[in-house]
């Protein structure tokens, strides 16, 4: 398969939610990315990761709920290091490695009817 000159990123995304009991809604998901970059100096960056999530809501008292989430970011190749990719006569480093990070959050929150 020829590559195309310019980055390209294929992904694939699964979600799913759930109420196992009354007022407790659970959603989880995953995302798997491939990404691939050629320099101008000649080298191809071939990334893959995988982005796992997971949020779990539960309603205190009618109207007030607690949320809670969790994700791992798979980033891939920072687009600012990218936007170089096709600037002459600049050459890279073969350790150029894609990013990940970690991130979560929680918070109580009154609901105000269903969106």
């Amino acid at each position: 398969m020829t590559r195309p000159p310019w980055p390209w990123n294929v992904g694939a995304y699964t979600q799913a939610r759930v109420s196992p009991i009354e007022r407790l809604d659970i959603s989880a998901g995953r995302r798997a990315d491939f990404q691939s970059y050629r320099a101008v100096d000649g080298q191809t960056f071939d990334s893959a990761g995988v982005s796992p999530n997971l949020d779990v809501t539960y309603e205190l008292l009618q109207g007030l709920k607690l949320q809670g989430g969790y994700g791992y970011v798979f980033s891939g190749l920072e687009q600012a290091e990218t936007a170089f990719f096709h600037a002459a006569n600049y050459l890279y480093a073969k350790t150029l490695n894609p990013t990940y990070a970690h991130a979560a959050a929680v918070q109580a929150f009154r609901a105000q009817g269903d969106l």
